[in-house]
C-alpha cells in the first residue's frame, strides 16, 4: 500500500474513532447543553460519513449498520440527529440550546434555521401541536422554497405548467 493509500485509511479510522468517542462522551455527560454540543458534532460526523460514503470503505455494507455499531444509537435516533444537523448546521446555538428533537420540529414548521426566532421558548409537543397545525405562512413559505427549488432545476415554464395541472386537479375534485 502507497503513503496516500495509507493516509487515506488512517483518516477513515480516525473519523470512526471520532465518532465512537463523541458517542461515550454524550453518555458520560451530565448536562444537558454539553450533551447537545457534542450530538451536534457527532450528527456533523455521521452527516460526513454518509454523504461521503466513507462506512462502504470501513467495510460496512450500510450506513444504517456503521451507525448502529459505532454509536450503539438505533437507526431513528441516528436519522433525526443528521436531520436536525442539517437544518441547524448554519445555526448550531439552536441546536445545542434546544436539543435534536425540537430541532426536528422546528423543521417542519420553518425552512430555514435562519427563520428561527432567537427567544424561542416552546416545547416540542406545542410546537408540533399548536404552530404546524395553526401556522399557515411557515406551510406557504416551504411551499416557495420548494416551487423555487423545481424552478431552478426545470425551468419557469415547466414550473407554470406543473402549477397549472395542480389548479386543474384541485378544481376537478372541487377542492378549491
Amino acid at each position: 500500500m502507497n503513503n496516500v493509500s495509507q493516509q487515506i485509511e488512517n483518516v477513515k479510522e480516525n473519523v470512526k474513532e471520532e465518532i465512537r468517542q463523541l458517542s461515550e462522551l454524550i453518555r458520560a455527560s451530565l448536562n444537558r447543553e454539553e450533551q447537545n454540543k457534542i450530538r451536534f458534532q457527532l450528527a456533523e460526523k455521521l452527516d460526513e460519513v454518509h454523504r461521503e460514503k466513507i462506512y462502504r470503505e470501513l467495510g460496512y455494507s450500510s450506513f444504517h449498520e456503521f451507525a448502529r455499531d459505532i454509536t450503539g444509537l438505533n437507526w431513528r435516533t441516528v436519522r433525526y440527529l443528521i436531520e436536525a444537523y442539517r437544518f441547524a448546521r448554519n445555526r448550531p446555538e439552536i441546536f445545542i440550546k434546544h436539543g435534536y428533537r425540537k430541532v426536528n420540529a422546528l423543521a417542519r414548521v420553518y425552512s430555514s434555521a435562519e427563520e428561527v426566532p432567537e427567544n424561542l421558548d416552546l416545547s416540542v409537543a406545542r410546537i408540533n401541536s399548536e404552530v404546524i397545525s395553526d401556522d399557515f405562512e411557515a406551510e406557504k413559505r416551504k411551499l416557495i422554497v420548494m416551487l423555487k427549488e423545481y424552478g431552478a432545476k426545470y425551468g419557469a415554464e415547466e414550473l407554470k405548467e406543473a402549477i397549472r395541472k395542480a389548479v386543474q386537479q384541485l378544481k376537478e375534485e372541487e377542492r378549491i
